[in-house]
């Protein structure tokens, strides 16, 4: 089987996982002995699932971001998908996604508190 061919249903993410903490000296850690939560990236992602009150809930991933996660509930389902290891998961144990920061741009007429400097350091 090849990944192209899973599609995941419901609310389950395809996670690929991310290298996990290592020490100073570069050991990797096993698992269960990094108290943080696991990074991955979203390979693919179902369309969403009903709620309880029978309303549609749109799954919020979608494929490329990368989101860390955290199990609560149950373990993820670890599969191999054309030689590479990937996790299915549910929607509901990512506590968290990475945007990708613009780099942010100071000019002399920005009106954010946070791009304000004193008249000795504007820009020319």
């Amino acid at each position: 089987m090849d990944i192209a061919s899973f599609k995941p249903v419901s609310d389950f993410l395809l996670i690929e996982p991310l290298p996990r903490a290592t020490t100073n000296g570069g050991i990797a850690l096993p698992d269960g002995s990094d108290p943080d939560p696991q990074r991955g990236k979203v390979v693919a992602a179902g369309p969403g699932r009903f709620s309880e009150e029978a309303k549609w809930i749109e799954n919020p991933f979608k494929g490329g971001e990368i989101v860390w996660l955290f199990f609560v509930y149950q373990k993820p389902i670890e599969v191999t998908l054309g030689r590479k290891n990937y996790m299915v998961v549910r929607a509901r144990d990512v506590i968290g996604r990475f945007e990708e920061a613009t780099p942010a741009v100071a000019t002399d007429d920005c009106s954010q508190a946070c791009c304000a400097r004193p008249p000795e350091m504007a820009l020319n």
